[in-house]
């Protein structure tokens, strides 16, 4: 909930994440907020996808929308990719498993074009339903979501 009021009301956030290893595994714990409020999270992961899904507070839904079309443009996606995932516009998918497998049906399996097309779902989800689109992200990492 305070995540979810926290985006709503606010102008611009910041974003960073902490390294920790404990038990012999590595973790990070991800701080999201502004003068505000003060988000934590601990995940297994850092990745612009574990960012997204934070933001998404567990709602990791995917649909393809023109924040996720300009997003894959943003981040120079194969004309060929591209191609694909535009014919895909208006698509939303339930969970994970759905998205994979209609990635899939695509014929996008290599890691780089199956990672930007879930960061652009993701985004097109987040910013449809969830999140100020003109939101300013303040990142120590290149997080380059812009649309």
């Amino acid at each position: 909930k305070l995540l979810g009021t926290g985006l709503e009301i606010s102008k611009s956030i910041t974003v960073d994440d902490t390294g920790l290893h404990h038990l012999g595994k590595n973790g990070y714990c991800t701080h999201i907020g502004n003068e505000f409020f003060a988000y934590f999270e601990s995940t297994d992961r850092k990745s612009r996808i574990n960012f997204l899904k934070i933001l998404l507070r567990k709602d990791a839904r995917h649909q393809i929308n023109g924040y996720s079309i300009d997003y894959y443009r943003n981040q120079k996606v194969s004309a060929e990719k591209l191609a694909l995932l535009k014919r895909s516009r208006g698509k939303k998918f339930k969970n994970k498993a759905e998205w994979e497998k209609y990635l899939q049906i695509l014929g996008i399996k290599d890691d780089y074009h199956i990672r930007k097309a879930t960061e652009g779902a993701l985004l097109g989800q987040l910013l449809k339903s969830e999140m100020n689109p003109a939101l300013i992200i303040v990142s120590h990492w290149p997080c380059d979501l812009a649309v």
